[in-house]
């Protein structure tokens, strides 16, 4: 029995990450309910290298929603961190903070 509402996923877009969601997740699907928790998925793009796979591959190869993606982004990442603020915060303008942004709204 379930007690969550939502599980949402976090990986990359790159093959062994995605190999091992996939059976993250055959692990998880028995114990969850489908009526209790809904499982979405989030692709954080560390590398920006065009080796990933597209979000539509990640959906089919995993049979999960993809919520959004997060592209990389280190010195906006990095300069939020030094000024001890969430991205959205320091540089609410910037395109992870809209990707952050309209993966929460998905949530809604």
């Amino acid at each position: 029995m379930a007690f969550i509402d939502r599980l949402i996923v976090v990986t990359e877009p790159e093959r062994p990450s995605l190999e091992l969601t996939r059976s993250l997740l055959g692990e998880l699907r028995p114990s969850l309910n489908k009526s209790y928790a809904q499982i979405g998925l989030v692709s954080i793009n560390r590398s920006g290298g065009g080796l990933s796979r597209s979000p539509a591959e990640m959906e089919r190869m995993l049979g999960v929603p993809l919520l959004g993606v997060i592209t990389p982004a280190s010195e906006v990442c990095f300069q939020a961190s030094q000024h001890g603020l969430p991205v959205v915060t320091a540089y609410p303008s910037s395109i992870i903070a809209e990707q952050i942004r309209t993966i929460a709204s998905r949530l809604q």
